[in-house]
């Protein structure tokens, strides 16, 4: 459509998201969500489909540091 090259490329990427229920993540305070999308592009070098997937997991900066406090902590009472 831009400039005097008559070859011109048409790119799609639709994908979804979810959150993965409770119940599925073993119960961990942690939000898991899955992914997943589809990419498509036609041009003058041909037609190339593919598709990707992805899980990622949010977890927040109070969650890390309550998990790095309960490794120190010591796992019974000290012998006098």
């Amino acid at each position: 459509m831009l400039g005097n090259n008559p070859e011109h490329f048409l790119y799609l990427q639709p994908s979804v998201q979810w959150y993965v229920p409770r119940k599925f993540t073993f119960k961990s305070k942690t939000q898991w969500i899955v992914g997943l999308g589809v990419r498509t592009s036609w041009g003058p070098d041909g037609t190339d489909f593919s598709v990707r997937n992805r899980i990622r997991a949010e977890i927040t900066f109070r969650q890390l540091l309550r998990q790095i406090r309960d490794l120190n902590k010591p796992s019974g009472p000290a012998a006098p």
